[in-house]
């Protein structure tokens, strides 16, 4: 019988096994699919400009220990631009004044709390167009409706954001994935396992398993499991690799699991022949993020530093849903259209630039079954419920069950693990006396 057994290998996970295993423990982490890293991953095709990010993109801020891991792993986080173009009518415009007027919407001091939707209709002194970006945002990068998002979590994770400087966004050169190995380094793992049912007493825990083609694997049984599968899994979403518990999970567990809000998001990456945005710099300087609220992919990107003529394109919360199901190939056709709607070129010209194309839609993973997690009105006490131990036997990770400030990023996740992991090494310390 193991000591540990860890649930998925993304960066939670990992990160509570290299704990775990530093201080002596046997730990395996089973991770079902034939990689690890979870939603990081990073394609690396011949040719393109630059490495194709799937999932996590961007170094949030300076969170000390995500640093320190890149410098041990010799990774570059290079410093990118944050300025921003935005497309309102028929006018293209540089948007920095816009994102710099609501940004401040973000934080919320009402007593009680209330959607972001209804903080920013409250909001005073604020122009339409404010307002527009603001809600934006809010469906953008935090992929979450405005109607239902907390104001009052969204507050708490500005203010995590501020005390990492997370105003600074860098991307890791060599493919953010790189990290994965570091992490990695002396684990015992298993991919290609697939978790299928969880049965648990105090003390052991035993976990059916299959591989990837469908054959029964031999059961893991361990004293105690670390789960980190998304909250997408653990919520049962359509399409996710559901797994199943004996006995159930407590009750306030479960209604903390599904309280939470799970964002989706669809990733459109476009290598050009040409950078057919270039006749725009001379006017509003050089473009790094583009945004248009309405467009079927409201947000657009390059991936600084590299120069090369390629775009992520982006579309979370309700933008993703209307593109769900959709098979890729529709997905770039929409995209290619929506980008030259938003850039004012000739479909055609647009179409017969791109050399080749990439979709992402985390929604449709088996493995995530969505992007990241934001919390609805109401939910604030959700994540930590989430994160609390069971029975000294189940212990919880991922960017869903950070109570910090910092769900949804890298640096909030692997937080999360090391929190789980030192959890368990406590209640070990506690029982052995």
């Amino acid at each position: 019988m193991r000591d540990v057994v860890i649930l998925g290998g993304g960066v939670a996970g990992l990160a509570a096994a290299g704990r775990l295993r530093a201080r002596g423990l046997d730990v395996l982490l089973v991770e079902a699919r034939m990689r690890l890293g979870g939603r990081v991953h990073t394609q690396r095709s011949a040719g393109w400009p630059a490495p194709v990010e799937e999932g996590a993109e961007f170094v949030h801020g300076r969170d000390p220990t995500l640093l320190r891991l890149l410098r041990r792993a010799k990774l570059h986080a290079d410093a990118i631009a944050d300025r921003h173009w935005l497309k309102r009518g028929q006018a293209l415009r540089d948007g920095d004044p816009i994102w710099n007027r609501a940004l401040p919407l973000m934080e919320d001091d009402a007593a009680r709390d209330r959607s972001m939707s209804a903080r920013i209709a409250a909001a005073r002194n604020c122009d339409e167009p404010t307002r527009d970006f603001a809600l934006a945002y809010v469906e953008g990068f935090h992929a979450a409706p405005a109607g239902r998002a907390s104001a009052q979590a969204l507050t708490q994770q500005q203010h995590a954001a501020d005390e990492v400087h997370g105003d600074e966004i860098r991307r890791v050169r060599e493919g953010y994935d790189a990290l994965v190995p570091q992490l990695a380094r002396d684990v015992d793992l298993r991919v290609g396992a697939v978790v299928e049912r969880v049965a648990w007493r105090k003390g052991t825990v035993t976990l059916t398993l299959r591989s990837s083609l469908g054959r029964a694997l031999p059961p893991v049984r361990a004293r105690r499991a670390i789960v980190t599968l998304p909250l997408g899994v653990l919520q049962a979403r359509p399409g996710a690799a559901a797994v199943s518990w004996s006995p159930a999970l407590p009750a306030e567990k479960r209604r903390a699991i599904q309280a939470l809000g799970m964002g989706d998001v669809v990733k459109v990456a476009l290598w050009l022949r040409t950078p057919v945005w270039r006749a725009h710099e001379r006017r509003l300087g050089e473009l790094a993020f583009l945004h248009e609220r309405r467009a079927a992919i409201p947000t657009w990107w390059r991936p600084l530093p590299f120069e090369g003529p390629m775009l992520m394109g982006w579309a979370g919360g309700p933008a993703a849903k209307a593109l769900a199901g959709k098979p890729p190939l529709a997905v770039a056709r929409i995209a290619v259209a929506s980008l030259a709607a938003t850039l004012k070129l000739p479909p055609s010209k647009l179409e017969s630039s791109v050399q080749a194309w990439h979709v992402v839609d985390w929604s449709a993973d088996p493995f995530a079954a969505g992007a990241y997690s934001w919390v609805p009105v109401g939910a604030t006490g959700a994540q930590a419920a989430l994160a609390a131990p069971v029975a000294d036997t189940l212990y919880f990770a991922g960017e869903a069950s950070d109570f910090a400030g910092a769900s949804g990023t890298v640096h909030g996740a692997i937080a999360t693990g090391l929190r789980a992991a030192d959890e368990l090494l406590a209640a070990d310390r506690r029982l052995r006396r």
